[in-house]
C-alpha cells in the first residue's frame, strides 16, 4: 500500500509558454485609423513564464472602395525592458502589408523578427508603430484590432508607466525611450493593438 511513502516531485526546468496574448481577444474592438501614423505606442505586459520570441502576429483590417484604389503600410513591433525611467529595445520585428481593389478583409500579419530570443518571466513593454502608409485619394482604409479604451480620460494613471505614446513622431523603433517622452493621457494614448507571440 506504500503507506508513508514520500511522493516524488519532478521540477520542470524553465517551463515555456506556447503563446502569449497581450489581452484577451474577446475584449478587442475594430477601430479603423485608431493608431496614428508614425506615432509609437507602448504598453506593459506581465509574462508569467519564459516565452520564445519567434512569431509575433497581429490582426488588422484593410479595405478599398473601388478597383483602382490601393494602399500599404509598414508595421514595426518592439520588445522593451524598463530600467528606472528608460525603456531599452531588446528585440524587434516588422513587415509590410498592401491592398488593391474594391475588397475588404481581416487578416493576420506575421512579423519577421530580427533575432530569436527567449523572453524571461516578468514585466516587459510592447511597442507598436505604423511607420509609413499610402492611401490613394483617401479611399483605402487600414486599421488594427485594438482594445476598447476609455474616451478622453481627464487624468493620468498613477504609479509606474503602464502605457502611452511618444510625443514625437518616429519612422523607426528607437533603441531607447525616456518615459518622460510618453503621453499617458487621452483615449488615443491608451489604445493597444492586439498582439500574439507564438513559439
Amino acid at each position: 500500500m506504500n503507506v508513508g511513502a514520500i511522493p516524488i516531485r519532478i521540477a520542470v526546468v524553465n517551463p515555456q509558454l506556447q503563446f502569449f496574448e497581450n489581452f484577451p481577444g474577446k475584449d478587442f474592438a475594430t477601430v479603423l485609423g485608431g493608431m496614428s501614423i508614425a506615432t509609437l505606442s507602448v504598453h506593459a505586459v506581465n509574462i508569467p513564464l519564459s516565452l520564445s520570441f519567434n512569431y509575433p502576429v497581429m490582426l488588422y483590417s484593410r479595405a478599398a472602395n473601388n478597383a483602382t484604389r490601393q494602399g500599404g503600410a509598414s508595421i514595426q513591433f518592439g520588445l522593451y525592458s524598463l530600467n528606472a525611467s528608460t525603456l531599452s529595445l531588446a528585440n524587434s520585428a516588422s513587415n509590410t502589408v498592401s491592398w488593391l481593389g474594391a475588397n475588404s478583409s481581416n487578416l493576420w500579419i506575421s512579423l519577421i523578427t530580427s533575432a530569436t530570443q527567449n523572453i524571461t518571466p516578468g514585466a516587459w513593454y510592447f511597442a507598436f508603430n505604423i511607420s509609413s502608409s499610402t492611401n490613394n485619394a483617401g479611399a483605402a482604409n487600414f486599421g488594427m484590432y485594438i482594445n476598447e479604451s476609455v474616451l478622453n480620460p481627464a487624468n493620468a494613471f498613477p504609479g509606474g508607466i503602464l502605457m502611452g505614446r511618444m510625443t514625437v513622431s518616429t519612422a523607426a523603433m528607437p533603441a531607447s525611450i525616456a518615459t518622460s517622452e510618453l503621453d499617458i493621457t487621452g483615449g488615443d494614448a491608451l489604445r493597444n493593438p492586439f498582439i500574439i507571440i507564438t513559439a
